[in-house]
């Protein structure tokens, strides 16, 4: 079974709905303490616990966040650079010290390392940065290159380990070491556009507009998820891998069901009406959503873990 256990007051009357998303949950060592959600006017921080609005920082469009694991930083983009980066604590924007050879054809990507690095896209490189609390600014501490022209579209960390992977316009997927500085695994010519990927040491999911699958790094297995529409057209925009590591949950819209990944067999609808922008708590026993009636919703899934 499961339940709705706790929902907020309505957010804003005034906000956009495509844009009525949660992005990430900070991580933190000890608790989750913040929800940093991306809203039409900027970036709002709610407290964990009671829901409430704790800080606004306000920004022209974003459409992509990013939060380190040490819950001091965010970074937002749209399709233009720069990236922008704030001290979550205090709502101050803080300076990044990059210097580009030519123009972007595509929008930055970005994420945050295991050791709160920060990675940049541009082109077919990824700029890896550290903060300086000597200067105050986040600076370039090495620059990987993919072995090919197309430009990266997509990148995403591991949460367990040093190592990242990224999504290039070929369709090409490179998983990275950040320790080694190397590039351990290739995917070649996926056969769909990848809309969004997750992974760990044994699977990456790859998901596409009109099919999502899992590969299996460890015997090169792919296994394609079962579609739970009639419709072909339906994709898988959000997802995550349990803590079992034998189960996908995730969905589109206000579909959500959880899969075996061994099988690709739907197990579970959870009937749970939520926005398609949702993510689940560090300990993965509950989901935060901010659904279509402007209210950020915890679901609990202790029962089906």
């Amino acid at each position: 079974m499961v339940s709705i256990i706790r929902q907020s007051i309505k957010v804003s009357e005034n906000s956009v709905l495509p844009q009525e998303l949660i992005s990430h949950i900070l991580e933190k060592a000890d608790l989750c303490s913040k929800i940093v959600k991306l809203s039409n006017n900027g970036i709002s921080i709610f407290d964990f616990k009671s829901l409430k609005l704790i800080r606004n920082i306000k920004s022209n469009y974003l459409f992509k966040l990013s939060l380190s694991k040490c819950g001091n930083f965010v970074v937002g983009s749209n399709e233009h650079y720069p990236v922008h980066i704030w001290n979550i604590n205090s709502g101050l924007k803080i300076n990044i010290d990059i210097e580009l050879e030519d123009e972007p054809t595509e929008s930055p990507a970005h994420t945050f390392s295991l050791n709160n690095e920060l990675l940049i896209t541009h082109k077919n490189r990824i700029y890896s940065f550290e903060f300086s609390k000597e200067h105050k600014k986040w600076i370039v501490n090495h620059i990987y290159e993919i072995p090919e022209y197309s430009s990266i579209i997509y990148i995403e960390h591991n949460n367990s380990e040093h190592k990242f992977a990224c999504v290039t316009t070929s369709r090409n997927i490179y998983i990275l070491n950040s320790l080694t500085k190397t590039i351990e695994t290739t995917l070649s010519e996926i056969d769909y556009y990848i809309i969004s990927i997750m992974f760990n040491k044994h699977f990456i999911i790859v998901a596409g507009l009109h099919e999502t699958c899992v590969f299996n790094l460890n015997n090169n297995n792919k296994i394609l998820l079962q579609n739970p529409t009639l419709s072909s057209s339906f994709y898988i925009d959000q997802f995550f891998l349990m803590p079992c590591l034998t189960k996908v949950i995730g969905g589109s819209y206000h579909c959500s069901f959880i899969w075996d990944i061994n099988t690709g067999h739907i197990i579970q609808n959870l009937n749970i009406k939520m926005n398609k922008y949702y993510t689940l708590t560090p300990g993965n026993t509950q989901i935060v959503s901010s659904d279509r009636d402007k209210r950020i919703k915890i679901v609990d899934l202790k029962d089906i873990m």
